[in-house]
């Protein structure tokens, strides 16, 4: 139990070194602030990253067993590389609405 909590800490304690260099770098340098903030992708990936964590979290305290785990970190991970694979094709804008 004492590894967990020790284990715990450290994850947060190195993700708030981690999103505390990000908003350093942000805020010395406006245009990487800009181009990070600029549309929907800087909020996706700030949404994805804060999920991720959260999923981290959640197995190291036991809230999720490793199947919920396996099952929400691939339809993350599915998501990410969809996302990227169809935003990287000629003539597509990232978006997957099928009307046009």
């Amino acid at each position: 139990h004492d590894f967990r909590v020790v284990l715990s800490i450290a994850f947060c304690v190195l993700v708030l070194g981690l999103i505390l260099g990000f908003f350093f770098i942000a805020t010395k340098r406006p245009n990487i602030a800009d181009a990070i903030f600029a549309g929907p992708s800087g909020i996706q990936f700030i949404t994805l990253f804060l999920l991720v964590i959260a999923l981290v979290l959640f197995g190291l305290t036991d809230i999720l067993e490793g199947k919920e785990l396996a099952a929400l970190l691939g339809s993350i991970s599915g998501y990410i590389l969809g996302r990227g694979l169809s935003m990287g094709q000629p003539g597509n804008n990232g978006d997957s609405d099928a009307s046009s």
